[in-house]
């Protein structure tokens, strides 16, 4: 079967978000013996190929407006028609982007069988950046033909689906994978003494983890804040923060110096794998703070804190709203309030226990395979 997955952002070089998702879908589904491609836009002036893991990345040049308003050259529309000529399914990720969507439509003048992800349906209407909202009524519109002209619907979690029930002889609701050496792996005990030493941990005093992109709309000042809240209770905590940082990590140490939370904060920027697992294990609370629906629509390290059996600690947005369940697996507080979210950490730390992993907490080898059943039931479906 020959499968052409269609996404808005630079696939092959960028490993962030939902790029990595793709990626990882594509190689997966590629030891299944499926001919993936995957079709991206690309910002030189010709056409990129890459090649890895029996997966081929095909760059295609565009416009590049903003991250998620990208438009392919029209000049290379017959390229496109081409290649998704070749597709038996056409694998739309996130048509809320013009990119996407504009492959999405060519993909059914095609009569191609097609099935869209959609993530956060109409949720900029909410966004926790009042100019992005003005964009809620275009993505919408997008995601909703995108739905409309589609063979099957594929969501991450409850938080869509209960959205979109209208669509539910098409739908289908499949997580993302979690690697194996999350579910599986011990910690390296070399790996675990070198972080201890990097983080200094004093007697008494709980790790308070923070893993992943250092954005603003994931909410990392807001885990500042509450930590500042939580020494001011007299509470022995360090923030230790592991990904990716950019200008906005400036503005998180400055706040760090204003709030006198020197020796509580650690950042130990971009990890490997191994150290990654090592922090899971030597943390006692995962935070993830995110501002908005639109940033949370499945949450994979909420997954793969789970996966270590920690408690996650998270404002109430998006698919965390249904997947954090109080007391149980962690503790939720209202949006974009500092305060209530020092007091979620709080209830999570008095706590000893570790909790059980979700059912919505799948191996990408359970993941792939749900996929490669929704591909050949579109087929089928066409051939009926």
């Amino acid at each position: 079967m020959n499968v052409v997955q269609v996404y808005g952002g630079p696939v092959f070089a960028t490993l962030g978000g939902h790029e990595y998702l793709v990626r990882r879908l594509s190689e997966e589904l590629s030891k299944l013996d499926l001919n993936i491609k995957v079709l991206c836009p690309g910002f030189g002036i010709s056409v990129v190929c890459h090649e890895s893991k029996l997966v081929k990345y095909i760059e295609i040049p565009s416009y590049d407006l903003t991250p998620r308003i990208r438009f392919p050259k029209l000049s290379f529309l017959r390229f496109i028609i081409q290649h998704l000529r070749t597709a038996d399914v056409v694998h739309a990720h996130c048509p809320d982007n013009p990119f996407v969507f504009f492959l999405t439509l060519i993909s059914r003048l095609l009569n191609k069988p097609l099935i869209v992800t959609v993530l956060a349906y109409a949720d900029d209407f909410k966004h926790h950046d009042k100019i992005k909202r003005i964009s809620g009524l275009f993505t919408a519109a997008e995601q909703t033909i995108a739905i409309w002209i589609s063979d099957k619907l594929h969501v991450e979690s409850l938080y869509d689906a209960n959205k979109l029930l209208m669509y539910k002889n098409k739908l289908v609701m499949i997580p993302p994978g979690v690697e194996d050496h999350i579910l599986t792996s011990k910690s390296s005990i070399e790996v675990q003494r070198l972080l201890e030493s990097k983080i200094r941990q004093k007697k008494g005093e709980k790790i308070i983890l923070y893993l992943g992109r250092i954005h603003k709309a994931k909410g990392l000042n807001h885990a500042v804040t509450a930590v500042a809240f939580l020494k001011k209770a007299q509470h022995k905590v360090k923030l230790v923060v592991a990904g990716r940082g950019n200008s906005f990590l400036k503005e998180i140490e400055r706040s760090i110096v204003d709030l006198g939370l020197s020796n509580e904060f650690i950042y130990l920027g971009k990890v490997t794998d191994e150290e990654k697992i090592a922090l899971l294990d030597l943390a006692n609370v995962v935070v993830v703070p995110s501002l908005s629906d639109v940033v949370e629509a499945y949450s994979i390290v909420a997954s793969e804190a789970w996966a270590r059996k920690k408690l996650v600690v998270a404002y109430a947005v998006g698919a965390l709203k249904y997947r954090v369940k109080n007391g149980e697996n962690g503790f939720l507080a209202k949006a974009r309030h500092p305060k209530e979210l020092a007091n979620a950490m709080t209830l999570a730390l008095s706590r000893s226990m570790n909790c059980e992993t979700p059912s919505d907490v799948w191996s990408w080898n359970e993941a792939v395979n749900e996929f490669k059943q929704a591909y050949e039931d579109i087929v089928k479906l066409r051939l009926q």
